[in-house]
């Protein structure tokens, strides 16, 4: 299923579940959306699945999402199934953009919160407190080709290559366009 939209100034967090009651892998994306002054208890956007789940984040901006005050856990997206497997075939956040995310002061606050396998690629990262990743203990997650502000500090269970931090150049962040300007360092790096 796909999912896509905008979403601004919602109470509450954007929760979407994949359930399975057979051995039939489900898939699950949410792209082309834009994530905007959101909130909720954990996430403000929390993919979740379980059993035989694949989890993909694609191509959105996901922007000025606050913790709720005292939050000890908290993830602007958080992407979690309970597919787990050595070939990195579970969650997959690539070409979003994360902005302006305060995810409180918490442990594992972040703008992104993977657990398990999969990928995050591709994205870029600027402005956010306190960090950009979060990887679950014990991940296979690979980490490949993203800007970053901060670097994740939690160990990375797969690939860990290509990822660098530099000011992505957006168009005007003042003005909300977030789009690269052609002199980006992330303009044809990573993926193509």
């Amino acid at each position: 299923r796909n999912l896509g939209g905008f979403v601004q100034s919602f109470d509450g967090a954007l929760d979407v579940s994949c359930s399975a009651t057979d051995s039939n892998t489900r898939f699950v994306t949410v792209r082309h959306n834009i994530f905007s002054e959101i909130d909720g208890k954990y996430a403000g956007v929390h993919l979740w699945g379980d059993g035989p789940c694949r989890l993909a984040f694609r191509n959105n901006l996901v922007k000025a999402i606050t913790a709720p005050a005292g939050a000890g856990y908290f993830h602007g997206v958080s992407l979690c199934s309970g597919l787990f497997d050595s070939t990195r075939q579970g969650d997959y956040a690539d070409q979003n953009t994360f902005v302006a995310i305060n995810a409180g002061a918490g442990n594992q606050a972040a703008a992104l919160g993977v657990c398990r396998s999969g990928s995050v690629s591709d994205n870029v990262f600027r402005g956010n407190v306190p960090r950009d990743l979060d990887l679950s203990p014990g991940n296979a997650v690979d980490v490949v080709d993203n800007l970053y502000d901060l670097a994740p500090d939690d160990a990375i269970g797969g690939q860990n290559t290509g990822n660098f931090s530099a000011d992505p150049l957006f168009v005007n962040a003042g003005a909300g366009d977030y789009r690269l300007q052609l002199a980006s360092p992330a303009v044809n790096h990573g993926a193509t």
